[in-house]
């Protein structure tokens, strides 16, 4: 039956992988992605590598779509570079809710780590350049909407509020305004409050 956590988060996709060296294709499979893992080193190394120009998105597909294993085609004895590419099935529709789960090295987190990962979350993002969409006309746009942080074992929420047009933070039972998304990059800042998950919302023409 139909589900609304499958329906709202679920990204059914069809995986591929092949042997960058010998274009070996590997087996597909598939399966309902609910996130997008993203490695802050990984994201960062990326955005580095890229002399900070590329897009967000494209650094986002970088942390997935290259892995390193045996080739039973071609290397059998040494590590060698795989391409993953992720497809959404046909037959479905993108999904409501995009989120990205981040994964931090440990609970201890500097600020300037903190400024970096705010400066790679794009605030609007086009889904299609992440994983491939072939039944959607580009681009998939998708907002950011609400942040989920952690600083020791400690949560807030951080979501924009489209009532009075800005970021709101909630902790506990406090609620307090932020402005705009400088202020809640500042808030982050100074608390060393780590964005773990992050989601995004459809939008729909």
């Amino acid at each position: 039956g139909k589900s609304i956590v499958s329906d709202t988060f679920g990204i059914h996709v069809t995986e591929t992988t092949k042997c960058t060296l010998c274009q070996f294709p590997y087996p597909s499979h598939k399966f309902t992605r609910f996130f997008q893992m993203a490695p802050f080193q990984a994201w960062r190394n990326a955005w580095s590598a890229s002399g900070g120009n590329d897009m967000p998105e494209r650094l986002l597909k970088g942390t997935y779509n290259r892995e390193f294993r045996r080739c039973q085609q071609c290397s059998k004895e040494k590590d060698v570079e795989f391409e993953v590419r992720h497809t959404l099935e046909h037959t479905r529709s993108p999904p409501g809710c995009f989120t990205i789960l981040v994964q931090w090295l440990g609970a201890d987190v500097s600020s300037e780590d903190i400024a970096t990962l705010l400066s790679l979350v794009p605030l609007a993002m086009d889904l299609s350049l992440v994983i491939d969409i072939p039944n959607v006309k580009p681009p998939t746009l998708y907002r950011l909407r609400c942040m989920i942080c952690l600083y020791g074992a400690h949560f807030i929420a951080i979501a924009f509020n489209p009532t009075v047009f800005q970021w709101v933070q909630y902790d506990d039972g406090q609620v307090t305004a932020l402005g705009g998304w400088d202020g809640v990059v500042e808030k982050l800042k100074e608390g060393r409050f780590q964005p773990e998950v992050c989601f995004y919302e459809r939008v729909v023409a």
